[in-house]
């Protein structure tokens, strides 16, 4: 319980209102004492309805309205959601039960070991179809050869969007953030690119789930920016 009360969840959300009410459920059930913060990035469904109504009955649960804000996008929404965390650790999740909330509680393990980044690996992917597959596979090997070149550390999965760690470490990074690119949605792997090498860095595997409703947020522009991003 009380390492619980030291760890927010950070979830970003765009129209996942079919999603997030179970989720949050989940969550509050399996660690009573956890602090989650959801950033919604300007739904235009009743996502931020549902978590208002979660807050007022659970005063851990927080809400960030980015709806007014002129830049939107994933790695946006996960550093504002960082920028406003208080608690000594975070873990960022998607929003759409993709990464199943039993696995935060692998992932706490690592914070026995003083991390200052904890990464979830996708040991297995659900019924993934192979052009999504191909596309993950060449978005790995891109941005593995990039880290290489430029000397950094090269976990095993840098494009997990299930990732965490000691929130001043994050925050320390985001006085400058002009090395996230701000349209896109790999906020790991950009964060990576700038870390130092021996930056200490534990990994916990888990099984990437296929999404409960609704659909994929990923499009053109995103490709794009992640394309932009390797160099």
């Amino acid at each position: 319980m009380e390492l619980h009360s030291s760890v927010t969840i950070i979830i970003p959300t765009l129209n996942e209102e079919e999603n997030i009410e179970i989720l949050l459920d989940r969550l509050v059930k399996l660690y009573p004492k956890i602090n989650i913060l959801v950033v919604d990035d300007g739904s235009s469904d009743n996502t931020q309805q549902v978590v208002k109504e979660k807050s007022k009955v659970n005063d851990s649960i927080r809400l960030i309205d980015r709806s007014n804000k002129e830049e939107k996008g994933l790695t946006i929404s996960i550093r504002d959601g960082i920028l406003n965390v208080d608690t000594k650790w975070f873990m960022n999740m998607d929003g759409d039960l993709q990464h199943p909330p039993e696995s935060i509680k692998i992932a706490l393990g690592c914070i026995s070991n003083d991390p200052e980044v904890i990464i979830g690996r996708r040991d297995h992917v659900e019924n993934w179809p192979f052009t999504r597959k191909l596309i993950s596979w060449g978005a790995q090997t891109l941005g593995r050869v990039s880290l290489f070149l430029r000397r950094k550390p090269i976990p095993k999965d840098i494009m997990s969007g299930y990732f965490g760690g000691k929130t001043q470490f994050y925050k320390e990074l985001l006085k400058d953030d002009s090395f996230l690119e701000k349209g896109g949605y790999k906020f790991l792997f950009d964060m990576l690119k700038i870390i130092d090498k021996n930056t200490k860095v534990c990994e916990f595997g888990y099984i990437f789930k296929n999404r409960a409703h609704g659909s994929s947020k990923i499009g053109k522009k995103q490709i794009l920016a992640f394309a932009k991003s390797l160099f």
